[in-house]
């Protein structure tokens, strides 16, 4: 059977978020490696920037992802 992959801890992902920062590694390569879409990653930058390694706990980034809207979630279109 296939082995499932860890997603990495909050220290793991500030690790990455600034070596991507520095230049160390591109952000594509990041996203590869660690399968992750841009998405995703845009989201542990917020959440780094916001509240710093604290905010990459993934209880919180859960939370993110659902007060997160959709822009066309976001117009509220009327009928």
């Amino acid at each position: 059977m296939g082995q499932k992959l860890a997603r990495p801890d909050e220290y793991k992902k500030a690790a990455i978020l600034l070596a991507v920062s520095c230049g160390a590694m591109s952000r594509v390569h990041a996203c590869k490696t660690y399968m992750l879409s841009d998405d995703e990653f845009s989201l542990w930058e917020l959440a780094f920037n916001d509240e710093g390694i604290v905010g990459l706990r993934d209880r919180r980034l859960s939370a993110r992802r659902r007060t997160r809207q959709s822009p066309s979630q976001a117009v509220g279109v009327k009928a």
